[in-house]
């Protein structure tokens, strides 16, 4: 029998070299990003409702409903709601 495990959803904002992704990760109930990133825990992050965009342009390149990214290739990553416009 399956075990579920409560967990929260967080928007994000993603950077990579090249790229910039929107899209929410799903973290342990009263779980820091910051500790989810320090996690020994697989090389890739799952991020649902994920969409890409281009870093320098900004051009929309794809949309998906989820994606596995590599933590190595990640240079920032925060919660979208600490965004200020």
């Amino acid at each position: 029998m399956p075990v579920l495990v409560e967990k929260d959803t967080v928007d994000v904002v993603i950077f990579t070299a090249k790229l910039k992704i929107q899209g929410k990760i799903h973290l342990l109930a009263r779980e820091r990003v910051s500790d989810f990133m320090e996690s020994e825990e697989g090389g890739f992050l799952p991020v649902t409702d994920a969409s890409i965009f281009h870093l320098d342009s900004g051009e929309l390149l794809s949309h998906t409903s989820f994606l596995s990214l590599n933590r190595r290739d990640i240079t920032l990553i925060f919660p979208a709601s600490q965004l200020i416009t």
